[in-house]
């Protein structure tokens, strides 16, 4: 995939189904490429629900303004498991 001439607007990367090694490689694509990193659950099972999520600077009216603030980057995600690994 060329990301140059495709660039994604945002990538997810935190998930139930990504491990450490992927997660901080992707945390570096996203700071390369400038777009806004997504943490989601992707929950297959009801513990996973809510393990890494986004939360929105405010409830938007319509999809439509849902996909422009994740476009825009006007979110925080959270991956707490991630963030307890320690180096």
């Amino acid at each position: 995939l060329d990301l140059a001439r495709f660039t994604p607007d945002a990538l997810e990367v935190a998930s139930s189904n990504i491990p450490r090694e992927p997660h901080q490689r992707l945390i570096s694509l996203v700071d390369d490429l400038g777009i806004p990193a997504l943490g989601n659950s992707d929950a297959h099972h009801v513990k996973m629900i809510g393990k890494h999520y986004n939360e929105l600077f405010k409830t938007p009216s319509d999809e439509a303004e849902l996909i422009a603030m994740l476009q825009a980057g006007d979110f925080t995600p959270y991956w707490p498991e991630y963030d307890s690994f320690g180096d």
